[in-house]
């Protein structure tokens, strides 16, 4: 149960200091916007009550014994995000994408959920591989969700969960044959799907050319050069004061390392990697004792590493944005209670451990 404990911490450190730099980061947008009620605390109240959701949904899938679960309910559950996702499609767009649900009063996004759902899934049939079907059918679902995130668009989520599905195969030793077949295809999709949506062609040539016209990148480049060594210091950032769109979610680590320095931004990258190997040792655990959690440990902490990554690597122009949120940092409410929930998941398996 170390690690278990050591994993809570580290996630309370991101989640505190995310708050701090939240508030930080919003104080001035939240309170000069109509929008957000001209209060300061718009996005602090939101995000608390999110964390608030995740901590109560995270308890409960860490207290349900996931071996007793039959496979048809983690299909089941697959299939549910497969039917939300269609129904999005149909919701009315915002800023050209269909991406949110709303009831009552609530935003949320099937996507997030599709990839909790695509990850126990996925682990689940991998874990008992008896024949082609038990590959084949999980692949074909998997690229369902991916072409119905792809449809929204949200093509840089579908790269996410591309990136995960692979792996997760990998990790499952799947035969080589077919990951080098989803690969093939997906170089082949890649082009068309690309050029059947201009705004991401845009964003490729943007980071490609290093286009002077793209000021979201190119100030959250600035904000991390300004920061220097030790930082200009909590909410003395500059480039927060409407120079960034969407910088409480897509580019947190922008106004991180110009408030805390190079040495804040490598404590926080070094927590990730940490949280990344804690998690890989609690799937290690599972070697040889439960195949299924062995891989769904392994996923969960992937998934939350490679998305840190690419938030990080965004904000430092290393890869075309995409909209991906820095893990229990980042504002975001069915992002924070998804992650909480696979925090739940990793507890509940290293818990299942101990007997």
């Amino acid at each position: 149960m170390k690690d278990l404990y050591k994993i809570y911490s580290i996630v309370v450190i991101l989640l505190i200091f995310g708050l701090v730099m939240l508030t930080s980061a919003t104080t001035f947008l939240s309170y000069q916007n109509k929008y957000f009620k001209n209060n300061p605390y718009y996005f602090l109240t939101k995000q608390l009550i999110w964390i608030f959701l995740g901590i109560i949904v995270g308890i409960i899938f860490s207290n349900i014994d996931l071996r007793k679960i039959k496979e048809d309910k983690y299909l089941f559950l697959m299939i549910l995000s497969i039917i939300l996702l269609i129904a999005v499609l149909f919701t009315k767009p915002v800023n050209g994408a269909r991406r949110w649900f709303r009831l009552f009063g609530i935003s949320f996004q099937p996507s997030e959920l599709a990839e909790v759902s695509m990850i126990l899934y996925l682990s689940k049939k991998f874990s008992n591989i008896k024949d082609q079907k038990d590959i084949i059918v999980p692949i074909f679902l998997s690229f369902i969700v991916i072409g119905l995130i792809v449809l929204e668009p949200n093509i840089s989520y579908a790269l996410t969960l591309m990136i995960i599905l692979t792996v997760i195969m990998i990790y499952s030793a799947v035969p080589a044959g077919y990951i080098i077949s989803i690969l093939i295809l997906g170089g082949i999709l890649s082009p068309v799907i690309i050029t059947k949506y201009p705004h991401a062609l845009i964003r490729i040539k943007m980071f490609f050319n290093n286009a002077p016209n793209n000021s979201q990148i190119s100030n959250s480049v600035l904000a991390i050069a300004n920061g220097g060594l030790l930082g200009r210091g909590l909410g003395a950032g500059q480039m927060k004061l409407l120079f960034i769109p969407e910088i409480q979610s897509d580019f947190i680590f922008a106004t991180i390392a110009e408030e805390t320095g190079f040495l804040g931004s490598v404590t926080i990258i070094l927590i990730y990697v940490i949280l990344f190997k804690l998690g890989k040792d609690i799937s290690k655990k599972n070697l040889y004792v439960n195949r299924f959690f062995y891989i769904l440990a392994f996923s969960i902490s992937f998934t939350l590493f490679i998305k840190a990554m690419l938030h990080i690597s965004i904000c430092l122009q290393m890869f075309p944005s995409t909209g991906v949120t820095l893990p229990f940092i980042s504002y975001g409410g069915t992002s924070m209670l998804m992650n909480l929930t696979m925090l739940g998941i990793l507890a509940n398996i290293e818990r299942y451990n101990e007997f």
